[in-house]
Order: structure tokens, then sequence, then C-alpha cells
């Protein structure tokens, strides 16, 4: 298996998370409107589905948000998932319902 970075863009910045899964790519799509961020899409090759690295994508957007104080809304279904099933990310949600 090869190293591979994880890309989540949010306003042009960068924060990588290298994990030792493939040597393919997964990646997150994150809009920001002022103090809310807007979780587009998320898109895992085949190679990678199953082992996590989407979670990890919307965990980073998380703490993320969390550290720049923002909320997040949820137009990826794959993250409204997410969302639906992990309690603990609620309180970065806009209006603080699903």
């Amino acid at each position: 298996m090869g190293r591979q970075a994880y890309l989540v863009q949010i306003e042009g910045k960068s924060l990588i998370n290298d994990l030792d899964l493939s040597s393919s790519l997964a990646d997150v799509d994150v809009a920001r409107n002022h103090n809310v961020l807007a979780i587009t899409y998320t898109e895992v090759t085949d190679t990678l589905k199953g082992q996590g690295a989407g979670k990890q994508l919307i965990r980073h957007v998380v703490e993320y948000s969390r550290a720049a104080d923002m909320k997040v809304i949820l137009q990826c279904p794959f993250a409204r998932k997410l969302f639906e099933t992990n309690p603990d990310y609620h309180d970065v949600l806009e209006g603080g319902i699903l």
C-alpha cells in the first residue's frame, strides 16, 4: 500500500492528512459563506470506499469549523448520513439541526 495525502480545501487553504491507505484520492468540497461552511460533496475512489477515508475528510471539516468558530450546513448526502450517526458533530450544525 502506498502513502496518500487527503486534501481538504477551505477558501483556498489546504489541510492535509497523510494516511497509509493507497495511491488513490478522496476529497470533500466545502463552500464558505461568512461563518458557515457548506459541505457540497464528498468523493472517494472505489479503491478507498469502505476504508474510512470519507469519514476522515468530514472529521477534518468538523475540526476546522470548531477551531474557526464556524457552523456547517450539509448539502452532501454522505455528510448528512454521517452527521445523523454522529451526535458529537451536532454542535457545528448551522441552526443545530439536520
